[in-house]
């Protein structure tokens, strides 16, 4: 049974892929005909005739392919996803994830995704990482035409994703946060309907899992890959302004990250994690001018613990940047520093 199940899923998947070719020709001969001016009825042993004949037999050939994916869909899938091994349910469940990424176009649709989303509560962890990782695939083929659609379905299971963090499986764990990254790239985490309690338990929840020592490093760093994304701590969206933008991430790390008693060892893994981001993260921790003003604000001392504490994450976040930086980056390094060293010594 298992082989069979995942046997039929593997030939959905062809046949899926297959529709979606199949979609772009159409597409292509639809452009065809309109540049062409076929209209509804065009000329016999026209070119437009033909187009519109190539047209029609694709479009013949897709709904034949479409009879057969609904068919696996409807018997192998719908019933093997509830089998009695754990092993079949989770060969269904990764090979539906692979159908909606290669064609979004039908299969990105709560028609489909609800079935996928329901394994989150299955008792195995394998078909709940199964689930994760298919609902990641999902996000991940997620546009800018489909992103709305799909608001109602984030929204209701992102908060199970978001516990999914704190699995008794490691493995569902990790694909869990995977699945909430591709969310958050995709544009719908950060756009979810939820109110502001939901909101705040589910950064409460992939949050914490970052202090968390028991946890896989690998996990505890994609928590806070993802962390550092959601927060946003973008230069353009502060007016330019380089230093508060930095004075804001040693304050997220400082306040939101470590809390009161987590270990300031993870602030160099938090720089670490923001110049993985991009260009624009990498370019925002190594511009040392700004370092240099966030690090001389009169609000930047030792006048409490609180304030120390951020002083010490800010220089732990700075010193981790300059551990990275290139040759070139090091001469700017210097360059800012030379002026600055002397007051930043002092204070």
């Amino acid at each position: 049974r298992h082989a069979g199940a995942a046997g039929a899923m593997e030939v959905g998947l062809a046949v899926a892929a297959a529709a979606a070719a199949l979609e772009a020709q159409v597409a292509s001969c639809a452009a065809q005909l309109e540049a062409l001016g076929g209209g509804a009825k065009p000329k016999r042993g026209s070119k437009a005739e033909a187009v519109r004949k190539r047209k029609d037999d694709l479009e013949a050939s897709l709904e034949r392919l479409d009879e057969l994916g609904e068919a696996i869909f409807d018997d192998v899938f719908c019933k093997r996803y509830r089998d009695v091994h754990a092993r079949v349910r989770v060969a269904v469940v990764e090979r539906l994830g692979k159908w909606i990424a290669a064609r979004p176009a039908k299969y990105l649709d709560t028609r489909y995704l609800k079935y996928v989303a329901w394994v989150l509560d299955f008792p195995e962890g394998s078909e709940r990482a199964a689930a994760a990782g298919a609902l990641a695939r999902a996000f991940g083929a997620v546009d800018e035409n489909t992103r709305e659609a799909l608001g109602d379905f984030a929204a209701r299971f992102v908060p199970r994703l978001a516990e999914m963090a704190h699995d008794a499986d490691e493995a569902a764990q990790a694909a869990a946060v995977g699945a909430l990254d591709a969310c958050m790239d995709c544009g719908l985490l950060a756009d979810l309907d939820l109110g502001e309690d939901d909101v705040a338990d589910v950064t409460d929840k992939v949050y914490s899992k970052i202090v968390d020592e028991a946890a896989a490093p690998e996990l505890r760093a994609a928590c806070l890959g993802l962390a550092l994304k959601y927060e946003d701590f973008d230069v353009a969206r502060a007016g330019g302004d380089g230093a508060k933008t930095l004075h804001d991430l040693g304050r997220f790390v400082e306040a939101s990250i470590l809390g009161d008693d987590g270990p300031l060892a993870l602030a160099p893994l938090a720089a670490d994690a923001f110049l993985d981001l991009g260009d624009d993260s990498r370019a925002l921790l190594q511009d040392w001018r700004a370092w240099v003003d966030v690090l001389g604000r009169d609000d930047v001392g030792t006048q409490s613990p609180q304030a120390a504490r951020l002083v010490d994450v800010l220089l732990r976040l700075f010193l981790a940047a300059a551990n990275r930086t290139e040759a070139a980056g090091a001469e700017a390094l210097g360059a800012a520093l030379l002026d600055a060293l002397p007051g930043l010594l002092r204070k």
